[in-house]
């Protein structure tokens, strides 16, 4: 008889711990030490600066807890009420290897935050007469492949066009017709009633090309031109200027092993990492999945160009998802939105006639995303909508977002990505939505 072998469960166990530790110190900040990891002190806070408003006290104390908790590494948050700059603040490290120091003019990648500027950008040209929300795409570009699309409806992810197969960041930089050629021959994923499907890097490549075609110049030279000469702004969709790269932060993204350490690792395995929602892991699982949509729309970029620090990255113009900026320079244009799209340090208005911004905001619909896998409420421009709030999240934390109830208008960039679900932000507005009550509450 052939002897059975005997499973030693000591050495099992200890192979897995040491894949479970080495899992978990790829995914955390270099500068932490034992105590933050796994105790949650001795965190580093470190270049603080910036200010609050009275009244927003518990604001910064919310902001300066991420970072001595380990949650945070370098990032700016900034808020403005009924007009007002009430919250300006940043903290931590541009890039922690070079000692950069994040400073209130740093500038990092927001990745799909670029989408809210991209939505304002189209907003402004039909304002201006050149583009019509209710018109179909092919009236501007006839060999558009989906024939019976709208403006409305591409703004709200209902092209059936969510992925495209590029092979070359480098070559479609050498190519200024290689999106247009490559998007007329890629076929539409199957209709879905009452469903869209996120088009995480293509709504901005459509777009783009659309207006090349209206107005020959492309989306990021129209925000050049129509935001960047708003003084103290600084925004940059591709095109990232030479003399501003002292001014970056570089972006330390999610790694394979931060998936594989919140989905694969069971939590009695690991008890002291918090168990995520089923929803979110079954997200995971779909994004890690070669063949499915969710992976496929999200992973447009080759995996041999998916340098998000790249300069090859940062100068091809990805209107979706390559926006480079400050938070005070997108909470500065959410404060605007709540104005009827006007300045308050200039007097600078963004358009001619200011109903247009309540039609770009108006008609929220809700549906189920087939590449987000969750329900989300998008508007007839583009602009995302969450109760009160319209506005974005960028991959990995970063935020635009303004309040109408409230006159309130914030943003949260960083240089350093967060899995879901997102904890930073969430918790700066609990905090600010609090101190926001107090106040009203004593008026």
């Amino acid at each position: 008889k052939k002897k059975k072998m005997k499973l030693n469960k000591p050495l099992l166990l200890f192979i897995v711990t040491i894949w479970i530790l080495f899992c978990y110190f790829k995914v955390k900040q270099p500068q932490q030490n034992l105590k933050c990891l796994f105790l949650k002190k001795n965190c580093a806070l470190s270049n603080f600066g910036g200010h609050v408003e009275k009244g927003f006290e518990s604001v910064k104390e919310a902001y300066q807890q991420l970072f001595e908790e380990g949650i945070d590494s370098g990032s700016q948050f900034v808020a403005y009420y009924k007009g007002e700059k009430v919250v300006d603040l940043y903290a931590g490290y541009a890039n922690k290897k070079k000692q950069l120091k994040y400073t209130a003019d740093t500038l990092t990648l927001t990745f799909s935050c670029s989408k809210v500027l991209e939505s304002l950008s189209i907003a402004m040209m039909v304002d201006r007469g050149i583009l019509n929300y209710n018109e179909k795409i092919t009236t501007y570009w006839p060999e558009f492949p989906n024939k019976n699309v709208t403006l409305e409806q591409l703004m709200k992810y209902e092209a059936r066009l969510p992925h495209v197969q590029l092979s070359s960041l480098k070559e479609a930089l050498d190519d200024t017709s290689y999106f247009r050629k490559l998007l007329e021959k890629t076929p539409l994923i199957p209709h879905v009633p009452n469903t869209r499907a996120y088009h995480a890097y293509t709504r901005g490549l459509i777009l783009n090309e659309l207006v090349k075609m209206v107005t020959k110049q492309s989306l990021g030279a129209f925000l050049r031109e129509n935001i960047n000469d708003i003084d103290t702004l600084d925004y940059y969709m591709g095109n990232f200027p030479e003399d501003k790269e002292a001014l970056r932060a570089d972006m330390k993204e999610i790694s394979l092993y931060e998936m594989i350490f919140k989905v694969a690792i069971p939590t009695y395995l690991l008890p002291f990492r918090s168990t995520l929602p089923k929803e979110v892991q079954h997200f995971f699982k779909k994004l890690i999945s070669s063949k499915t949509l969710t992976h496929k729309a999200l992973f447009v970029i080759p995996k041999k160009d998916r340098d998000y620090n790249s300069k090859l990255f940062r100068t091809i113009e990805l209107p979706s998802a390559n926006g480079h900026t400050n938070a005070y320079t997108l909470a500065t244009i959410a404060n605007a939105l709540l104005h009827e799209g006007t300045f308050a340090h200039d007097n600078t208005t963004l358009f001619k006639d200011a109903s247009i911004l309540n039609i770009a905001e108006s008609n929220p619909v809700t549906q189920f995303d087939l590449v987000l896998q969750k329900e989300t409420s998008v508007t007839k421009g583009g602009f995302g909508r969450i109760g009160n709030l319209y506005g974005w999240n960028g991959m990995g934390g970063s935020t635009m977002r303004w309040d109408r109830q409230h006159q309130l208008a914030y943003s949260y960039v960083m240089n350093t990505m967060e899995p879901f679900p997102y904890k930073r932000v969430p918790r700066l507005e609990a905090a600010l939505f609090k101190a926001i009550q107090v106040i009203e509450e004593n008026h």
